[in-house]
């Protein structure tokens, strides 16, 4: 450290550094967050990548399984329905056959 004569610095030094040596240190700074950052893509991001791509995939399978079942289950609703209908009127067909067998039997026993 290089200091004028009478305890005073200069206006070549800033913190008590020349300005070569604080871009020396700015220099080393940059390049160590640069491998840093570099660092840190290699192995953290690129690996996350790989397995995000594996969990989307398996993200959108499940959508489309979801989606064709919600499809599906209309589809199955709509026949039972009118398999539900169907059975209504039979059930009416055949109380009203049981009541006219019923009623004609006790016709026959009352003459």
């Amino acid at each position: 450290m290089h200091k004028k004569e009478g305890g005073t610095m200069g206006p070549h030094y800033f913190f008590g550094l020349t300005w070569p040596e604080l871009s020396a240190i700015m220099g080393v700074l940059v390049i160590l967050v640069t491998f840093f950052v570099w660092l840190t893509h290699v192995v953290i991001t690129k690996p996350m990548e790989v397995a995000n791509r594996g969990l989307q995939r398996a993200i959108d399978h499940l959508s489309k399984q979801v989606e064709s079942l919600g499809s599906n289950a209309a589809l199955i609703h709509k026949d039972l329905y009118h398999r539900i209908r169907s059975n209504d009127i039979d059930i009416a067909r055949h109380d009203e056959e049981l009541k006219t067998l019923f009623n004609k039997h006790h016709k026959k026993g009352s003459e």
